[in-house]
């Protein structure tokens, strides 16, 4: 059997084709980087959140027809796109919502609500820099509208991660301590401090429902819970937390795809497949490919682990490179070292956080480089982030210099921290850690 049929595979790359002119979600990184919400708080649609984001886009398609100078629906417009793309993890519909509010902006071009929108989709977009620059500008002449919110999330995608703390916890005076406390969270999480960001993240996760919260702002949430309690290893946890996201949200592929990954922690590898294989029906983006097919690839099949591997090449072409760190690894392990090595410095170059650093370590360590490999996987570890997929890449690299020692510390680590976090990786461990201590 074929993992797509001929009508799937049209359909697919009718979907692949909006892709180009879009840019990679930032909230859908698969068990690989940061998910960030790119929504800001009061950036929200509030009351919206309840009715089914289609219809809500059609409800305000048809003002801003019927008023082409209704700047407010413009820009609520362009929000529910953006919620759209986090919803779906079709990244076509941030170019709709970066059309809308660069309409509002064409109206009215001071107008705070717009600019905070529209920096936010920037950073879906992965263009930081970019959402930075305008957050300032929007939050300079709407302190309470939510821009500074994003003016972290900028700082925390360009590594800035002090800056970033010092930046959520001025807004923590302002605004929702669910919005701030998720993004505290993740700081928290990139420190090293697992413990800590469980606890924040559960009682924010519980606010917002005890609070009335619902749509694709609970599921994110609930997912978020579901991450963290992967990554600490507490499996049980991790997929309850899923499981009430997808409760909320039935086709979101962020928790389909940490559903899958925690199925297979804990054995079910039947149970994985399929949720991964729902993520890749809603949207086949490639960390959901490369996953699946190094699944499909560990179980046997080879056949479909080709047909998976080959259709990330095909997502590679058609957008670009725009999925930069999901291609570093499906390059480094599957494809060509020197465009792994080559993405990944670009993507250090735009995105200079821990995530680019490892993959650029990665490359590096994939392609021979054993010294530059350990120069970034040291930048990588410098927060001693609780990771176990970091940590794993820093031992190999180790391993490779000849460093046993610090090859075991690193090895040791990943699996103190979630021993089953990977099943490629975990067998790499066991088979390095063998040839350490013969």
């Amino acid at each position: 059997m074929v993992l797509f049929k001929k009508e799937e595979w049209i359909q697919m790359r009718r979907k692949l084709s909006g892709v180009i002119a879009a840019i990679v979600i930032g909230a859908v990184v698969f068990g690989i980087g940061p998910t960030f919400h790119s929504d800001a708080g009061t950036g929200d649609v509030g009351p919206l959140e309840s009715i089914p984001t289609s219809q809500a886009i059609s409800m305000f398609q048809r003002r801003v027809e019927l008023n082409g100078s209704d700047v407010v629906s413009a820009t609520i417009l362009g929000e529910l796109f953006s919620r759209q793309a986090r919803e779906t993890g079709d990244v076509s519909k941030l170019e709709k919502a970066e059309a809308a509010l660069d309409r509002a902006l064409l109206s009215v071009p001071d107008y705070p609500r717009a600019q905070t929108a529209l920096s936010s989709v920037y950073i879906a977009q992965h263009r930081f820099s970019e959402a930075l620059v305008l957050a300032r500008i929007a939050n300079a002449a709407d302190p309470d509208g939510g821009a500074i919110i994003t003016i972290g999330d900028a700082q925390l995608a360009l590594g800035r991660y002090q800056q970033a703390r010092e930046t959520f916890l001025t807004a923590m005076d302002h605004f929702s301590a669910t919005v701030v406390s998720a993004r505290l969270a993740h700081l928290d999480e990139i420190y090293g401090d697992l413990g800590g960001a469980r606890l924040t993240m559960d009682k924010a996760a519980a606010a917002f429902l005890d609070a009335g919260g619902s749509g694709e702002t609970a599921a994110w949430f609930q997912m978020r819970r579901g991450d963290l309690a992967f990554a600490s290893g507490a499996y049980g946890d991790a997929i309850a937390a899923y499981e009430m996201s997808l409760e909320i949200l039935p086709d979101y592929p962020a928790s389909l795809a940490g559903l899958a990954r925690s199925l297979e922690a804990i054995g079910d590898r039947a149970g994985a497949f399929a949720a991964y294989e729902k993520a890749m029906s809603v949207q086949p983006l490639p960390g959901i490919l490369l996953a699946l097919g190094e699944l499909y690839e560990l179980d046997g099949q080879t056949d479909k682990a080709r047909e998976a591997f080959d259709t990330v090449g095909v997502v590679s072409d058609l957008s670009n490179g725009l999925f930069d760190l999901s291609l570093v690894f499906y390059e480094a392990n599957h494809g060509s070292v020197s465009r792994a090595v080559e993405t990944a410095e670009k993507l250090v170059s735009g995105r200079p956080d821990l995530f680019s650093y490892d993959a650029l370590a990665w490359a590096q360590f994939q392609a021979g480089n054993l010294d530059a490999a350990r120069l970034a996987a040291d930048q990588a570890l410098q927060t001693k982030p609780a990771n176990a997929m970091l940590w794993y890449h820093s031992g190999a690299i180790w391993a490779g210099l000849g460093e046993e020692a610090n090859a075991l510390a690193d090895l040791e680590m990943a699996l103190s921290l979630s021993p089953a976090f990977d099943p490629v990786a975990v067998a790499e461990i066991a088979e390095t850690m063998r040839a350490l201590r013969p």
